[in-house]
């Protein structure tokens, strides 16, 4: 695991081997294995670190990327990225950087975040909530589009059992939201997909339309062929469907 650091005093090399960096630089190091010396990198050049100097005037730097983002400091970003700090490191609130990139709405740090083919899109923080929470909270419409076409999950609920939907500030972030969730489709039972977010009323044969089936949120499952309705129905109703069995649908 890569630890970060910023450089209180310049240090300067006596070998070859060993990295020249000033002030205020921040050092990438990658290798402790050797007690003495460690690895490190420094705006792009690698070398070695006495490792007291790093424990003594040096200052530890906590969840980087996590900076980078909530800062939308796209070239901090990209520096942490480009030595290996993990991208789906969670801070102490169990945020990622993703997550607060969103939160802040930067939209760049979130496209070069979601460049990325391990980023984790759904992961929850302590309160439950997704990056998508957090973009449809603080209205960003364009970074939950971003999102969305990512394919982030808008089922997820959150401690307080929100969607994201439900935390939406703003219209065209609640219209996005309310799109992808119309495009959802599911397969019963083998059957065609069915989309289970509009409300298609009963089939017209049905004698549960109003009676049972309505009761039963069947308007969910749009009706099977013929052959499979029996069954469809015993299992939505259970045994409400005896009372029914010579005149099924």
């Amino acid at each position: 695991q890569v630890k970060v650091y910023r450089a209180l005093f310049t240090f300067d090399p006596r070998t070859p081997d060993e990295l020249y960096f000033e002030e205020g630089d921040i050092l990438y190091i990658s290798d402790t294995s050797d007690s003495n010396w460690w690895k490190g990198t420094c705006r792009g050049r690698t070398g070695l670190i006495p490792s007291n100097y790093v424990a003594e005037q040096a200052e530890s730097i906590d969840n980087p990327l996590h900076e980078a983002a909530k800062r939308g400091n796209l070239s901090w970003l990209r520096e942490c990225l480009d030595n290996k700090v993990g991208i789906n490191g969670l801070d102490k609130a169990g945020n990622t950087a993703l997550y607060w990139a969103c939160h802040g709405g930067h939209k760049d740090v979130v496209e070069l975040l979601l460049g990325h083919a391990n980023i984790e899109l759904n992961q929850q923080n302590k309160l439950g909530d997704t990056a998508l929470h957090a973009a449809a909270w603080k209205g960003y419409a364009d970074i939950v589009e971003m999102l969305l076409n990512k394919n982030a999950r808008t089922d997820v609920l959150n401690n307080e059992k929100k969607l994201a939907l439900d935390m939406a500030t703003n219209a065209q972030c609640a219209s996005l939201l309310k799109r992808k969730l119309g495009s959802k489709t599911e397969t019963v039972d083998g059957d065609r997909a069915v989309d289970t977010t509009e409300t298609p009323e009963p089939w017209p044969g049905c004698l549960y339309g109003q009676s049972v089936c309505g009761q039963q949120n069947h308007h969910q499952l749009v009706h099977p062929p013929p052959r499979d309705r029996r069954n469809r129905h015993r299992a939505i109703v259970g045994n409400m469907y005896e009372t029914y069995e010579r005149n099924h649908c």
